[in-house]
């Protein structure tokens, strides 16, 4: 067997990753974590994570670039990064993440009980291809918390309220 050989059959795995599906199954609030390294430099990917939500929920994640470099050399780099959040029934797209560095995050979207799916996609720039991690997590608020939020707001604008009563009747003097 020659390198070249060895090489290609150490490649093609990899390659056939350039869109692929993972079922993450019943989102809950504890974090699902992904981890995909592509080991071929120049090979655009589009990797779609499917989950279900039973309930009403905020979800959040996190898609990173795991970049890594040696000297002025990169050796795990993705560009065109992104990640996006699209409806598993009607492939709309969601959200809008934000990015932050080499990352891209939705913060506590909050969605109804259905199908979604995550899509992670890019190019890998290193000369051993890219790599990156994708945490997904849900936050299901209860009725009683909202309701303490409701009522923490309440007594917060009745201490405005109050504030400002006070303040209107010292900048206006006594009335008589």
């Amino acid at each position: 067997m020659t390198f070249r050989t060895l090489a290609l059959a150490a490649v093609l795995p990899w390659l056939s990753l350039s869109a692929s599906a993972t079922d993450l199954g019943t989102l809950t609030p504890l974090p699902v974590t992904q981890m995909l390294q592509i080991a071929a430099p120049d090979v655009t990917f589009s990797s779609q994570y499917h989950f279900f939500l039973s309930e009403d929920a905020h979800v959040s994640a996190l898609a990173t670039n795991v970049v890594w470099s040696l000297a002025t050399t990169s050796i795990l780099d993705i560009g065109d990064f992104r990640l996006q959040l699209f409806d598993g029934v009607t492939h709309e797209a969601l959200a809008m993440p934000t990015q932050q560095g080499d990352s891209w995050r939705i913060d506590g979207l909050a969605l109804s009980a259905g199908h979604y799916h995550l899509q992670v996609s890019g190019t890998t720039l290193g000369s051993g291809g890219g790599s990156y991690a994708l945490s997904a997590i849900t936050s299901v608020q209860e009725p009683s918390e909202l309701a303490l939020m409701a009522a923490g707001m309440a007594a917060m604008g009745g201490l405005v309220v109050r504030r400002r009563r006070a303040h209107g009747s010292l900048a206006h003097g006594p009335h008589n």
